[in-house]
């Protein structure tokens, strides 16, 4: 049996993972309880993971007598080369906080009047009439429905979040801080139990965990407190920091940045590759990025020279070789597209009739180097893209990178023996294109077939101060799927169908779309809001000749789903941030005209993107989450009519 344990590789693992991936429901019943494996972000139990590599190896289940979990699995999966969060019951918590320790902010009963008593036994606990161990849900839907069948139709998403991730995403190690009202702090503590129900320690709530409470003198807070009962507020640094400093001597500090700030990140995600590399996107801007290539494999990245557009695309190029398996030691190329290119030959190569030979690109090799590893993703660069007409060098490529039909060298012919290898060359569907554009040195614009088939990202210069001052963190809610938006090559929304040839394609259907929109759970009513939307969207744009067709209606429904499988846990999908990216990322980028053509357009746009009852002349500087629904693309829009109103002429990119 050890012999066969030692013939498992950190591919077997890996593979287990990818298994796991495909149903993690068939296997909610191997939760771990103290040893995971933590890869590309997201945590797996690290003894089913390891069964799952024995059985696909060998095709016969393991000698339970001799195979365990615990320090046992931690050992041969750290010998492999994982990361392991191992955590067993014996262990002390105290003044020992891990990379996941959660810090909660918490109301003991109505004005925290339960405080004294819950302090005195040693507990925290909480109630809303259920009167039965919050364990038995299995699902949060399922405690959603019961507490629709206590309360009726009323609002009750708070207390089932409270509920939720009191009794299944608390842990033993995090730390609670208590509250009274909403600027009154009254303790804190950490929690030593896993969640447990008694009727016995109260006569209204049932639902506790034991706790190590320190008690203070009343301190008064000048921020305003959640009004929740039980809230998470890991990914809130700047209030956590805020209220830790409210205190004299709070021991259960959280790691401390380069410059002093909270940093509460995984070890192994996008997001902190980027710290740890000294740069700086926000972090909507990454997320809209990995999204993009998750919809389509062509993403066009314009703004300023120097706010990181190339760096981007190379750095998540680089995130991926490092941590994944690949079969070369470069997956991207930096192609500079020059002013003189006028067909593809630049991209892809041509036949040299003189020297009787085909010159090969870096995209050639590039190509070649994808179609030999399909399960790992390959980008082309293509840095300052339209100094040519990207019509004139790119629009063959792009058709077959969309269609997926081979194109061929210029100059090759198939009656040559030697041009053989190099005619009809296929674009392999893991290979992503991402073009830059610098505004300041925009020569040609791009046509709407280009527009329509990328997503189109405005890179912001960032504020001088903070770059000077190093003033960057990113925080990561660990309750966000990471490794799923890290992963180009995994589509939610996309369908696999065959070709003529009876090759497999991926491809986006409307009726696929929206049986899996009528799935997201808790926003059953998502389908009908997007369909809403988007058909306003289509008749504002109509009137200027800038409507938009079936495809970019498929895309931009994609994106949203995709994001639903990112978010996860749909109690508070922010619906709206997603569509705020579409539009700035798919419909905005298409406008471009004369005063006359577009101010009606750009008004009407802009009115959609407020809030109803709002004065749509509405300066910039007013505009915030109150007043608007759309507030990106708002201000794109309010700056696209300013200059239209100064230069009579204005375009998305330039």
């Amino acid at each position: 049996m050890s012999d066969k344990w030692d013939n498992i590789t950190k591919k077997d693992i890996i593979k287990a993972i990818d298994e796991f991936d495909k149903n993690p429901e068939k296997y909610d019943k191997y939760k771990s309880r103290s040893t995971f494996l933590i890869y590309k972000g997201k945590e797996y139990p690290a003894k089913h993971i390891r069964r799952i590599a024995y059985v696909q190896k060998y095709n016969e289940s393991p000698d339970d007598g001799i195979f365990s979990g615990g320090k046992q699995t931690k050992d041969f999966l750290e010998k492999l080369g994982f990361e392991i969060r191992y955590e067993p019951k014996n262990s002390s918590t105290k003044n020992n906080l891990s990379n996941n320790t959660h810090y909660w902010i918490y109301s003991p009963g109505k004005q925290a009047n339960k405080w004294d008593k819950y302090y005195e036994k040693g507990v925290m606990g909480i109630g809303y009439d259920i009167t039965e161990s919050l364990k038995q849900y299995n699902k949060k839907e399922e405690l959603r429905e019961k507490f629709k069948e206590l309360f009726n139709d009323s609002d009750n998403r708070n207390k089932v979040t409270a509920c939720w991730e009191f009794a299944n995403v608390m842990k033993e190690g995090d730390i609670v801080i208590v509250k009274k009202g909403k600027n009154e702090l009254m303790g804190y503590g950490i929690v030593k139990s896993d969640y447990y129900f008694d009727k016995n320690i109260d006569d209204e709530q049932y639902h506790f965990r034991n706790m190590s409470w320190k008690k203070v003198n009343n301190i008064k807070s000048e921020k305003d407190f959640p009004t929740k009962t039980l809230t998470d507020i890991t990914t809130y640094p700047e209030f956590l920091n805020y209220l830790i400093s409210l205190f004299n001597d709070f021991p259960y500090k959280p790691d401390s940045t380069k410059n002093g700030s909270t940093n509460i990140l995984n070890k192994n995600n996008f997001l902190n590759y980027l710290y740890e590399e000294g740069f700086y996107f926000t972090k909507k801007m990454v997320e809209n990025y990995l999204l993009s290539l998750k919809v389509k494999p062509f993403v066009i990245l314009t703004g300023n020279s120097g706010t990181g557009k190339t760096k981007l695309a190379q750095l998540f190029a680089k995130y991926l070789l490092e941590s994944r398996e690949y079969k070369f030691d470069k997956n991207y190329e930096v192609v500079a597209v020059g002013a003189n290119w006028t067909d593809n030959r630049n991209i892809i190569g041509y036949y040299n009739t003189l020297l009787d030979k085909v010159e090969k690109t870096d995209t050639y090799r590039l190509i070649k180097k994808a179609q030999e590893d399909l399960d790992n993703p390959y980008f082309l660069i293509l840095d300052e893209m339209n100094l040519s007409y990207v019509e004139r060098y790119f629009s063959d490529f792009l058709s077959a990178l969309e269609s997926g039909e081979p194109m061929t060298i210029p100059g090759c012919s198939k009656d040559v023996e030697e041009q053989k290898d190099y005619d009809n060359l296929e674009l392999p569907s893991n290979l992503f294109v991402v073009g830059t554009v610098n505004v300041d040195e925009t020569t040609y614009m791009f046509s709407p077939k280009v527009l329509d088939r990328a997503n189109v990202l405005e890179f912001k210069t960032i504020p001088v101060s903070d770059y000077m001052y190093n003033n960057f963190n990113y925080y990561f809610d660990e309750r966000l799927n990471m490794g799923f938006l890290e992963d180009p090559l995994i589509h939610k929304s996309f369908k696999t169908t065959k070709n003529e040839s009876g090759e497999e394609i991926e491809q986006i259907y409307i009726y696929d779309l929206k049986e899996k929109y009528s799935k997201i759970a808790n926003a059953n009513n998502l389908w009908n809001i997007m369909k809403n939307n988007l058909n306003e969207l289509h008749i504002i744009l109509q009137k200027s000749g800038f409507d938009f067709g079936f495809r970019v209606t498929n895309e931009i429904l994609s994106f949203i789903l995709e994001a639903s499988y990112y978010e996860e846990d749909l109690d508070n999908f922010n619906w709206e941030r997603y569509l705020d990216a579409q539009i700035l990322q798919k419909i905005l980028p298409k406008l471009h005209g004369s005063k006359s053509m577009l101010e009606e357009t750009l008004i009407e746009l802009y009115i959609f993107c407020i809030k109803e009852n709002t004065d749509n002349n509405l300066k910039l500087e007013d505009l915030n989450s109150d007043n608007t629904r759309f507030i990106n693309s708002a201000r794109k829009i309010y700056q696209m009519r300013e200059e239209l109103y100064k230069s009579r002429y204005v375009s998305f990119i330039g």
